[in-house]
């Protein structure tokens, strides 16, 4: 899930700092081009020296509920303002990683079986978007624009 998530904040240009102690996985990292800092992310001098403080935001996925939600601590103690998004593969932890500071969590239990679901439900729709999101390197965003209130924007629609 992490090198997924790696791999398209690198498509979209934004610069990620990937965070491993698994030798293997260092190197297929770097393989891909990110830059990678070799420790533990459960550690506060390893998120100190990933300049945690100066980030602004944190995707955290380990493999592990518990670890995730530790990190979730450290990097939420060091940085209040950061953007936490966290894995939770048990959604019964879901609400003690928002409780630890985390400000989205992930089930890829839910989303996956949201997505059988949707396939069953709705699978022209689905299709549609997995064809324009997933295939021959072509993607489909569709963005989030937040129009302040006062914006000569403000109550106009299209």
């Amino acid at each position: 899930m992490g090198r997924s998530a790696a791999l398209s904040l690198q498509q979209n240009d934004r610069p990620a700092l990937v965070i491993e102690k698994d030798e293997k996985a260092i190197e297929l990292a770097l393989s891909e081009g990110h830059l990678v800092l070799n420790g533990d992310a459960s550690k506060d001098d390893v998120l100190r020296e990933a300049r945690i403080e100066q980030a602004s935001g944190v995707l955290v996925c380990a493999g592990d509920d518990a670890l995730n939600l530790f990190i979730v601590l450290s990097a939420r103690a060091l940085n209040p303002s950061l953007h936490i998004v966290a894995r939770s593969m048990n959604p019964e932890n879901e609400s003690k990683m928002r409780q630890a500071g985390a400000d989205r969590v992930v089930s890829p239990y839910r989303i996956g079986g949201r997505h059988m679901a949707n396939i069953m439900l709705r699978p022209h729709v689905t299709d549609f978007f997995d064809v324009v999101t997933l295939e021959n390197g072509q993607e489909l965003w569709v963005e989030e624009l937040i129009i302040q209130p006062g914006s000569r924007l403000a109550g106009h629609l299209g």
